[in-house]
């Protein structure tokens, strides 16, 4: 029978190193890194820990990967099962044949427990028809029937459909799943781990599928199971020698995708634990106003963590100064509740001229090619040379024509922009000065329009972006140290300065008023606290005389 061990760190205590400490342990006494299965939540953490262990037996961490068991726990119900085309993603095509199999718009994507997200965004911004489906996703991760799960969810959202819609739209796709033999990412889960569900709730049955042959699994970050994952994961190492679970039951904050903090303290039965002693990463000041919000956690304790040794400041700002606050040379994370509201932080940031980075994805300011191009104009403006390859970039970024002249010979386009870097250096071999780009295919009017400025008007955010570049320096804005989104979004992530807005949207305010909703956003708050490792500035809506503001509940 499986050996679990138990490991719980707060913000900043070290979890990742402790559990990458645990693999090298494991590693030691198996000398295979393909007998070491290693599950997270993100990529960054699965990156890291192949590496090293690839590293350290001379194996490629993509290997790792692909053919050991480094991965996702998904992923791994979709290798153990054998799937393949039959699952349905977030891609177009299936999108589509989605569509046209409902009778229904599904908007933009089929949103639910999949979407790293609130749960209420996507209820508020998609069809009704992906409302069900978002209600269904969340119905299965939990183990519970639709109809519990969309009584629970009209406690706040008003406009949710009907529930006999909703039984429409999820009985049809469950059928033309089956008809077209197709299946989800849930389905991967209920496979594997023996589930059957239904509209009105869930059955165990035959589990499909083997467990990996693996004598030792980590699971990082499983403060945030839902009961499906957690019955997969208990199938997973039923048959391993050890187990190790990390993670923090107050850092549970994806409770709309299903996650529920005590199945990571009570799941397991009896086994070792071991409490991670002390944050390296924040202050006592911050470090005290994190256990502080904590506190108000109906099943809040105390897990006598210490502070970091470091000095830290809170500060208070009403949020229109963020601008003011933040540098791009320096650390800065900053953070709001919802999409929405970190889209107003990063209005106030644009207009400020301030470059920033989302803490996922790409973003106005992120654009290497444009941003490579831009500084190549700059150059050309000041008659400094420029390379091939940036050629290449001025190009990709340009129209033929601008102000009515042309501004490159017929065809220098096609010559250029199929080309690599390197490809394009050495076409235009050494640095090429301003007076000599016809060679490359500019026109007279091209080094006329570039000498007078007008350059700024040919590229997108021309202006803003060389203003930027003038302002903070090239570095800065290709790679800011501004980086801006939801707590959820920067969950993991830390810098030495963050600004937190305290707004939150009604939804969220209501979803308080059941003892599960209340406990949630007192520990989003905490983990949006406790990404500072020295300044947390917390930046404040004042309520107006035509509207309330609801705030998170932060007392410094």
């Amino acid at each position: 029978m499986v050996q679990v061990a138990r490991l719980i760190g707060g913000a900043g205590t070290g979890k990742t190193t402790a559990l990458l400490e645990l693999m090298d342990l494991a590693l030691e006494t198996y000398k295979d890194p393909f007998q070491v299965g290693f599950c997270s939540f993100t990529r960054a953490a699965r990156r890291e820990a192949s590496s090293r262990a690839g590293d350290k037996y001379g194996v490629k961490a993509v290997d790792l990967e692909r053919g050991g068991w480094f991965r996702t726990i998904h992923s791994i119900c979709y290798r153990c099962l054998g799937v393949g085309k039959e699952l349905i993603t977030q891609q177009k095509g299936d999108r589509e044949w989605l569509e046209e199999a409902l009778s229904e718009k599904l908007g933009d994507g089929s949103g639910g427990a999949n979407v790293e997200d609130d749960w209420y965004q996507p209820a508020m911004l998609q069809t009704d028809a992906t409302k069900a489906l978002s209600l269904w996703d969340c119905s299965r991760n939990r183990t519970i029937g639709l109809p519990e799960i969309h009584a629970a969810y009209s406690l706040y959202l008003p406009d949710l459909p009907s529930l006999d819609f909703c039984r429409k739209i999820v009985e049809k796709y469950e059928l033309v799943k089956r008809l077209d033999g197709r299946c989800d990412f849930v389905d991967l889960l209920a496979r594997f781990g023996g589930y059957h569900f239904t509209v009105e709730g869930c059955e165990r049955c035959e589990p499909q599928g083997v467990p990996p042959d693996v004598p030792v699994w980590l699971l990082d970050e499983q403060q945030d199971a839902s009961p499906l994952l957690h019955g997969v994961c208990r199938r997973l190492v039923e048959d391993a020698v050890w187990c190790y679970i990390v993670g923090d039951p107050m850092q549970s904050i994806y409770g709309f995708a299903g996650a529920d903090p005590h199945l990571f303290l009570g799941g397991w039965g009896d086994c070792k634990e071991k409490i991670m002693p002390r944050s390296w990463r924040c202050p006592r000041t911050i470090h005290e106003l994190g256990e502080r919000v904590l506190e108000n956690c109906s099943d809040y304790w105390d897990r006598k963590i210490a502070p970091a040794d470091h000095d830290g400041r809170i500060e208070n700002h009403h949020w229109r100064h963020v601008a003011g606050l933040v540098n791009p040379t320096e650390d800065w994370l900053v953070l709001a509740r919802t999409n929405y509201l970190a889209a107003r932080l990063a209005r106030a940031l644009d207009g400020a001229g301030i470059p920033w980075r989302p803490t996922k994805g790409h973003g106005r300011w992120d654009a290497p090619q444009r941003l490579k191009a831009i500084q190549a104009l700059k150059n050309l403006e000041a008659n400094c040379p420029i390379s091939g390859s940036e050629w290449a970039a001025i190009l990709s970024q340009t129209k033929v024509k601008a102000n009515g002249e042309a501004l490159y010979v017929r065809g220098t386009k096609k010559d250029w922009l199929d080309l690599t870097e390197d490809q394009a250096d050495d076409k235009a071999g050494t640095w090429v000065l301003p007076e000599h780009l016809g060679e490359l295919g500019a026109t007279a009017a091209f080094l006329k329009q570039v000498r007078a400025g007008l350059w700024r008007g040919w590229v997108a955010r021309g202006h803003d972006v060389s203003d930027a570049i003038d302002k903070h320096g090239y570095e800065a804005v290709e790679a800011s140290g501004v980086r801006l989104g939801t707590v959820h979004s920067a969950k993991g992530m830390e810098a030495d300065n963050v600004a937190l807005l305290t707004t939150i949207p009604m939804q969220v305010e209501n979803g308080k008023r059941t003892t599960e909703g209340a406990n949630e956003e007192h520990r989003v708050s905490y983990v949006g606290v406790t990404r500072a490792r020295r300044r947390l500035a917390l930046l404040d809506e004042p309520c107006g005389r035509a509207r309330r503001v609801f705030k998170m509940e932060i007392c410094p």
